[in-house]
């Protein structure tokens, strides 16, 4: 969910990857982490738009607040469905569902770091330059562990494809 903009392009490249084929148990296990994917990302995007706003002052503290407790109702209900999802018995499945697990702790890192984030974003002693450095000093590390992990789970994914034949759609 870090630095949405930057990862915007990773995530759509992989998540067009996951949405393919029939609906194997295979397929199912692939898609279903496809659209967890999606919306961590829209889960970012809109916490990442309601922050700028609030940095701009077009936006709220009660907007902000509201997004980010939408996004950990939304990084919970992932996890939970993460959780009880079938993973195919292959080599290339387990290291993609961990994989996608690791993704998740590292949501989880960023999301306990939103608050930080809020409070510079809602403070008025300081000024919009001040907030955005801030602000990149704390979510700059959090979007380069994302970015990593989200690396490797593109290549975890077209491992798995090509264990299971599944041909990649890249957009």
């Amino acid at each position: 969910m870090a630095n949405a903009k930057t990862l915007s392009t990773t995530c759509c490249a992989l998540a067009a990857g996951f949405f393919v084929g029939c609906k194997s148990e295979t397929m199912t296990f692939h898609d279903a982490l496809g659209k967890c994917l999606e919306r961590l990302q829209d889960a970012g995007k809109s916490f990442s738009s309601a922050l700028s706003a609030v940095q701009e002052g077009t936006g709220t503290a009660a907007d902000l607040r509201r997004v980010h407790q939408k996004c950990i109702q939304t990084l919970d209900e992932i996890k939970e469905e993460v959780r009880v999802l079938k993973v195919p018995s292959s080599r290339s499945a387990f290291r993609l569902y961990d994989c996608f697990r690791e993704l998740l702790q590292v949501e989880e890192k960023l999301m306990s770091k939103m608050e930080d984030l809020m409070a510079i974003a809602e403070d008025p002693h300081l000024s919009p330059a001040a907030k955005q450095e801030a602000i990149q000093r704390i979510a700059q590390p959090l979007a380069n562990e994302e970015k990593a992990v989200l690396d490797d789970l593109m290549i975890r994914q077209q491992a798995f494809a090509t264990e299971h034949n599944i041909r990649l759609k890249r957009r």
